[in-house]
């Protein structure tokens, strides 16, 4: 269950999110949407609306690229994104095994959003 901060509510954040990536009203989003998968954001853009939302809600950026992979627990080699243009392409293949990706973790908003405000928090 994703605890409000108490300085902000999700519904808010979604707000934020979805009008830096002019998301339409229409889609639905809640705590389980996948940024990349659900939402389309990869590459640049995802590290764009990062970097938006650490600025957005003042929150200390991590001091290190250890101390991002921490927040959110991320394995050796696993991003949080693919490289833009990718995604369709491993939407239309992932059922052939041969084939390499990136190694990325399908992380929700939910995910983003406690692990922002834990940070914001500490």
């Amino acid at each position: 269950m994703i605890s409000e901060s108490p300085e902000i509510e999700f519904e808010e954040f979604v707000k934020v999110v979805r009008s830096f990536c002019v998301i339409f009203e229409s889609l639905q989003i809640n705590q389980k949407t996948r940024l990349e998968l659900d939402l389309g954001i990869t590459g640049d853009n995802g590290e764009e609306l990062f970097r938006h939302l650490f600025g957005y809600f003042k929150i200390p950026l991590p001091k290190s690229e250890r101390d991002f992979r921490e927040m959110f627990k991320l394995k050796p080699g696993e991003k949080l994104f693919h490289s833009e243009g990718v995604l369709p392409m491993v939407k239309l293949v992932k059922s052939v095994d041969f084939i390499q990706f990136e190694q990325v973790y399908p992380i929700t908003m939910g995910e983003l959003f406690e692990a922002l405000f834990d940070l914001k928090s500490t």
